[in-house]
């Protein structure tokens, strides 16, 4: 089991059953010990605070680095089309995460509103 809560930094600690998954095989413990605290803030950013929807164009600033790579694959399974932006050495990364387009920050101004795409 894993999961996320207040006050537990700790070796043992008590968590209601309903805050808690069944940890995947494919992850370590130390993978699943920190796939909440990237994973929430993405969730929430796309679900809660901008209300995706599918069809829609999301910009995910910082798509290779851990909450933006889970964003680009949360909006993508949402049925966004995603355009991520990142550093050139994480373009194929990116990509491979779901994103149709992907802007290579140090060479394209993404920021402008024109579609730079790779």
């Amino acid at each position: 089991m894993y999961g996320a809560a207040r006050e537990t930094y700790a070796e043992f600690t008590v968590a209601r059953a309903d805050q808690m998954a069944v940890k995947p095989s494919r992850l370590t413990f130390e993978e699943s010990a920190v796939l909440p605290y990237a994973a929430f803030p993405a969730l929430q950013g796309l679900r809660d605070h901008g209300h995706v929807q599918p069809r829609q164009r999301v910009l995910v600033v910082g798509a290779s680095a851990a909450v933006g790579s889970i964003a680009v694959q949360l909006a993508k399974a949402i049925g966004a089309e995603v355009t991520g932006v990142c550093g050139p050495r994480d373009v194929d990364l990116t990509h491979s995460l779901g994103a149709e387009h992907v802007a290579d920050y140090s060479s394209q101004d993404f920021a402008d509103g024109a579609r730079v795409m790779t």
